[in-house]
């Protein structure tokens, strides 16, 4: 099997010594934090990636506005118009805030989220106490016009090779969530736990790529729940895995659960990771950290 990476135009081949495995996956990281010096690409704080295999197409998140993700999309020469499913991480406004333009353009597809997905978010400066609107900015009935939902904390398998993670257990104890973010629940605002986090696993035969949109049941706590659900070795772990602000220890054991338990091939952060985190990670990984910058396609086949 062969892994293609091209951004922008460039193009690496890195050989695996698997099997080789009957379907081609494409995935697109169309929105980010951060583009490349190449193109006319726009950045925004959010992420949205679409997955292709067998003709059939998948969004995955759709960062925080609808003008920034078409954009791209007309620079990339693609569209949403044939997308079967949208997959939500997550409920907050910059995996979500482009999903009415996105439902706009598509033929009525299905979204896939947690059942918490509309419940309301906000983040609490911890200096001043002043509340910010995190959550989805949509409603619920605006979304059904336009798709059907499927709200589930189980695992789905959307496309053939392609699976929601569903919730995700909480198994670490260097993982927490941060205490400025909170959710509405009966009425009063809680802590949230962020239960409505997942993301995504491709199965390519032998090994497995995941991806995430934030990570915010940490990474380690993903891997281990992806481990017991498929027990195969990882090809690459990409997306964000919100270690921006996060502590040192945080870090390192979380680089240490890389590097001797999970060792996976390649990894593609962005959005999230953060600076500190992700000059960390090269300093133990080297090359096998690339970025994962708007443009940026990972293709297996």
């Amino acid at each position: 099997m062969y892994l293609f990476i091209t951004n922008n135009g460039y193009t690496m081949v890195a050989p695996f010594n698997e099997k080789r495995v009957t379907m081609r996956i494409r995935i697109t990281c169309l929105t980010n934090d951060s583009v490349g010096m190449e193109g006319f690409f726009w950045g925004e704080h959010g992420v949205s990636y679409l997955i292709e295999t067998g003709g059939r197409y998948l969004l995955f998140d759709t960062g925080s506005s609808w003008d920034v993700l078409h954009h791209n999309l007309l620079q990339l020469k693609l569209n949403v118009n044939d997308i079967s499913y949208v997959v939500l991480s997550h409920g907050h406004y910059d995996h979500t805030g482009g999903l009415m333009g996105v439902l706009s353009q598509a033929r009525h597809p299905t979204i896939v989220a947690d059942p918490l997905l509309f419940n309301r978010k906000v983040s609490r400066n911890s200096e001043t106490g002043e509340m910010r609107e995190t959550g989805i900015p949509h409603s619920r009935a605006q979304v059904e016009a336009l798709a059907d939902l499927h709200l589930t904390i189980e695992p789905v398998e959307v496309l053939p090779g392609v699976t929601v993670t569903g919730r995700i257990p909480r198994l670490t104890n260097f993982e927490p969530t941060p205490p400025h973010m909170l959710t509405e629940m009966e009425g009063r605002l809680e802590p949230d736990l962020l239960l409505d986090d997942r993301s995504m696993v491709v199965d390519l035969g032998d090994r497995l790529v995941l991806l995430s949109g934030c990570c915010h049941s940490g990474l380690i706590n993903t891997l281990l729940y992806v481990e017991t659900m498929f027990g195969k070795p990882l090809a690459a772990v990409a997306g964000g895995i919100h270690l921006n602000g996060a502590k040192p220890e945080r870090i390192e054991r979380t680089i240490e659960a890389l590097q001797t338990h999970f060792q996976p091939d390649l990894l593609y952060f962005n959005h999230c990771t953060g600076l500190e985190a992700t000059a960390a990670l090269m300093n133990v990984f080297g090359e096998r950290v690339k970025p994962f910058l708007v443009g940026t396609v990972l293709e297996y086949e």
